[in-house]
């Protein structure tokens, strides 16, 4: 058999497939998500809301009870029935009293 016959082109998807496999890790799945704003995108886990970047790590842990995109340097988000603004780090610039 010459090297096109179906054992090469086999050896050849199976090669390609393996490839695929190593470069393409499982993303973790999530309950809901939003579009990227900013670099990151909020996603919820267990019930609460946190940021992934482009890589799926997480920026911001899931805390939050609601949460909204990242405009202006900013995130809207909800704890605990409280409003707060934070920043790309997780940080409180604002809350409401």
């Amino acid at each position: 058999m010459n090297a096109k016959g179906p054992s090469f082109i086999r050896l050849l998807l199976t090669g390609l497939i393996a490839s695929a496999l190593v470069l393409m890790p499982a993303l973790p799945a999530f309950a809901d998500s939003q579009d990227f704003a900013e670099g990151l995108q909020q996603v919820k886990q267990n019930g609460l809301w946190g940021y992934i970047n482009r890589f799926a790590q997480w920026v911001i842990e899931p805390r939050y009870d609601n949460a909204s995109s990242f405009r202006d340097g900013l995130a809207l988000v909800e704890k605990d029935g409280k409003l707060l603004y934070i920043d790309h780090e997780g940080n409180v610039v604002w809350q409401e009293k």
